[in-house]
């Protein structure tokens, strides 16, 4: 077998070795996605159910009534409104936050 044959093969091989492991790796990356229970779809999990971000928002504003100057209160406030699409809200918890500790 002459050497630029030998070359060629073995330049196929690695061809044929390369592909299948992308496939391989493409399969992988697929099947670990489809698995994955914890996808965020924007910004609200995908196992997490809006009663639950509902009830986050009810303990927290429970919460801030009864400390109106707790600032991490206000800001869980702001993210869980936000992730449930209520802007208004969002901004108004957010605003209370920033006149809590404007500093932040």
């Amino acid at each position: 077998m002459s050497s630029a044959k030998r070359k060629n093969e073995l330049l196929n091989l690695f061809y044929l070795v390369s592909v299948v492991l992308l496939l391989l790796l493409s399969m992988l990356n697929i099947q670990n996605l489809s698995h994955k229970k914890n996808l965020k779809v924007l910004g609200i999990s995908a196992g997490q159910d809006l009663t639950e971000i509902k009830n986050k928002i009810n303990y927290w504003e429970e919460l801030v009534s009864k400390n109106p100057t707790y600032y991490d209160g206000w800001i869980e406030l702001y993210k869980l409104n936000l992730n449930l699409g209520d802007y208004t809200s969002a901004l108004k918890a957010y605003e209370v936050a920033k006149r809590i500790d404007f500093n932040r």
